[in-house]
């Protein structure tokens, strides 16, 4: 059974889906309520960070609509992690016959990439 608190904020995400909620620059207010002031990473995962054979882990999510803070976010998970961190190398050069690609694509500029889907 689904709370009150629960209804009132599938209504608000619908306001916004629906255009409702937004202002004339379509900036959206978000409540207070729905703000996370403390520790975003441990008030949905918890501070005594994953056990890897905790299930409950794959139930949570953090969503962001930029990739710089879904990079803060996940060097915040990694720090909760316990273990040390490995640094794997990559290559870092382009190999290809047309030398066009390779000016187009400096050693400075494929190190700066941070694809999503990986740390």
């Amino acid at each position: 059974m689904r709370s009150r608190n629960q209804d009132m904020f599938a209504d608000w995400l619908l306001s916004i889906g629906n255009g409702s909620s937004n202002d004339r620059e379509n900036a959206i207010s978000i409540p207070d309520e729905y703000l996370e002031k403390g520790d975003l990473v441990e008030s949905i995962f918890g501070s005594e960070m994953i056990q890897v054979e905790d299930d409950t882990i794959f139930s949570k999510i953090i969503l962001t609509t930029k990739n710089d803070h879904a990079n803060a976010i996940n060097s915040r998970v990694l720090e909760l992690f316990g273990g040390s961190s490995r640094v794997y190398p990559s290559a870092d050069t382009i190999v290809s016959d047309d030398p066009s690609e390779v000016i187009r694509y400096p050693t400075e500029f494929l190190n700066r990439q941070q694809p999503s889907g990986l740390p």
